[in-house]
């Protein structure tokens, strides 16, 4: 697994629309699709990336946000009792490529993640995710994580699980 910091936005971009051409009718709400602003943000302001590859191609990435007094942004939908956004780490964005499923990928970004999130010295690990995408929220909690809260996104309405697991 590696981690990205720097300019990923092309590579991210070119595999999102994979994963957008990949899904089936009814799953367009189990992912945001990053815009090239949102990303060159992301990573001119300190976030990262984990990207799983392997000699046939990107096997899957996820976003890692870890906000700061200087880049306050956390992208947790109306989470009642957040912690404070400088002690979490959160994951976005976690896709793993259509052609490789049933390798793990999924489970191998979220503990890459979390011993990303311990050892940067965060307390807690958040993650959101579409209350009908059960196999997104299902990987989190085998991974420790615990249904927080269930929120409502104001923007489109969808249905989300906000969770949260102690680092």
């Amino acid at each position: 697994m590696l981690k990205v910091k720097g300019n990923y936005t092309p590579f991210f971009l070119l595999f999102q629309s994979l994963i957008r051409g990949h899904m089936k009718p009814g799953q367009d709400a189990y992912i945001n699709d990053k815009s090239c602003e949102f990303l060159q943000s992301h990573f001119t302001s300190g976030g990262s990336c984990l990207v799983v590859a392997t000699k046939n191609g990107i096997a899957g990435h996820a976003l890692i946000v870890e906000p700061s007094p200087a880049a306050p942004y956390h992208g947790m939908t109306n989470m009642p009792d957040m912690p404070s956004p400088i002690t979490v780490s959160i994951i976005q964005a976690l896709s793993s490529n259509p052609n490789m499923r049933g390798l793990q990928i999924g489970s191998i970004l979220i503990k890459g993640w979390l011993q990303h999130a311990k050892q940067s010295g965060k307390d807690y690990a958040l993650f959101e995710a579409h209350q009908d995408n059960h196999y997104s929220w299902k990987l989190a909690e085998k991974a420790g994580l615990s249904i927080h809260s269930a929120v409502t996104d104001p923007e489109d309405g969808a249905p989300l699980y906000n969770m949260i697991k102690k680092l």
